[in-house]
């Protein structure tokens, strides 16, 4: 997983200005003309595509269509951020990862790179940041790994948890179909990072020690 950074402080909110729900009118067709389309992924059961593309000097957008007929099923425009990863969660979900260079509120530290991830839903175009609003942690995320769990999609998040003063890495689970998320691992300090079984049951921890060697 994409590693996040665990300083010191409390708070910790990052902005998400900039990113729009747009309703493209385009055929696909009209995609090809772009100068750069990329990070391009298809849907578990085959039957829509995202992509990223550029829309002018300054702006991208992130595009879902229908494989079938070439149909634009929804998408997003930002400017500002660094478009970072696309990846379906499930069929009805795609995970948008954006990073930007800020220091947060309230966060002792010089500005450095955050990444953030949502959520978008194509039948709705809703947009669901990650670990948003959760207690004692900021919206930053590494790399999201999705899981079918009991029929639910649940996405393992690692995220920065502050238990007091100074964060530490944690992982968190976000069940999409509830839209609830638990706090699942944050009792080691020196935690940097977890394996997480096709089941969704967390298998290995990988701690670093700085007098220490890495190890599972």
């Amino acid at each position: 997983m994409r590693r996040v950074f665990a300083a010191a402080a409390g708070g910790l909110l990052l902005s998400w200005a900039g990113l729009a729900t747009v309703a493209f009118a385009a055929p696909v067709e009209a995609y090809g003309e772009y100068e750069a389309i990329g990070d391009v992924h298809i849907s578990p059961k085959g039957d829509k595509l995202v992509l990223a593309t550029a829309t002018s000097d300054t702006s991208r957008a992130v595009v879902i269509l229908s494989v079938g007929d070439g149909h634009v099923l929804g998408g997003i425009n930002f400017k500002d951020q660094k478009l970072r990863a696309l990846q379906w969660a499930d069929d009805d979900h795609v995970l948008i990862t954006l990073s930007q260079t800020a220091k947060p509120i309230d966060l002792e530290g010089p500005r450095r790179e955050w990444f953030m991830t949502e959520s978008y839903e194509v039948a709705t175009g809703k947009q669901t940041p990650l670990l948003e609003n959760v207690d004692k942690s900021m919206n930053v995320a590494g790399d999201v790994e999705p899981r079918i769990v009991d029929g639910h999609t649940v996405l393992y998040v690692e995220g920065i948890y502050f238990p007091s003063m100074r964060g530490i890495l944690a992982l968190y689970a976000i069940d999409l179909t509830e839209g609830r998320t638990r706090l699942i691992e944050s009792s080691s300090p020196n935690a940097n990072g977890w394996v997480i079984d096709r089941a969704g049951n967390v298998v290995a921890e990988e701690d670093y020690n700085q007098r220490r060697r890495r190890r599972l």
